[in-house]
């Protein structure tokens, strides 16, 4: 399984967790796949704008972009899109559905390098991810400081059409809780074809928190996790 954490604060985690092996990135379609080093590979999440991708327009910048992928990467379009939903730049839930088809079909038509999947907040609409895609993603967090991360991913995964599963953010807010929060996800995943799990760290976001070189037993929780994730092998 790929193992991680948000691409801004990789240089936090990395020198304390190992092997990472995944980054989620947010950077924009003009500067190309996101660079990742030696032994990570990118879930990105962009933000294609409806029309112009729909008329083709936007085809060769992303087709480029796929082509330098490397293997085992993953491409989410509008993540969380429930809460861009009614925003001037945000797809509502058929034009995400478009946007979804068009660009599996563009990922599988340009590389073998790169899945494609949708991204959704564990509460939200499962309408707003459609079938066939290569896998299907949540944002998980303890969203009230008293979340059980197997049962809020099980109430997500019901509803989700068949297919691998990917936590692409998660984390909770209380630092004596993230041992077994972080150990929870990782399990789950491990019984339900997950794919990938990246933690998120924000020093301002209110579910997430800042990383903590201090904080000693989810460091080691977390190296434990890269550890197996990657079967055993530490870089």
């Amino acid at each position: 399984m790929l193992f991680g954490c948000n691409q801004n604060h990789y240089t936090d985690m990395a020198p304390h967790v190992s092997p990472i092996t995944m980054q989620r990135s947010y950077k924009s379609i003009a500067n190309g796949w996101p660079p990742m080093p030696a032994g990570c590979v990118a879930h990105w999440s962009i933000y294609p704008h409806y029309p112009a991708l729909m008329a083709g327009s936007l085809d060769a910048r992303i087709c480029a972009a796929l082509e330098t992928a490397a293997p085992g990467s993953l491409l989410t379009a509008w993540h969380e899109p429930e809460l861009h939903s009614g925003r001037p730049t945000g797809p509502t839930m058929a034009e995400l559905a478009d946007i979804n088809r068009y660009l599996l079909a563009l990922v599988h038509a340009t590389t073998p390098n790169v899945r494609f999947g949708p991204v959704i907040t564990a509460h939200a609409d499962a309408g707003w991810c459609v079938p066939g895609m290569d896998f299907y993603g949540v944002d998980s967090y303890d969203w009230k400081g008293s979340a059980r991360p197997a049962r809020e991913l099980s109430r997500w995964s019901a509803r989700m059409p068949p297919g691998p599963r990917v936590v692409a953010e998660t984390n909770t807010m209380k630092p004596e809780k993230r041992p077994a929060w972080f150990t929870g996800i990782y399990q789950w995943l491990k019984t339900h074809d997950g794919v990938a799990m990246m933690t998120f760290w924000n020093p301002s976001g209110h579910l997430s928190g800042r990383w903590l070189d201090t904080d000693t037993a989810t460091i080691d929780t977390l190296n434990t996790i890269a550890l197996d994730a990657s079967g055993g092998v530490s870089s």
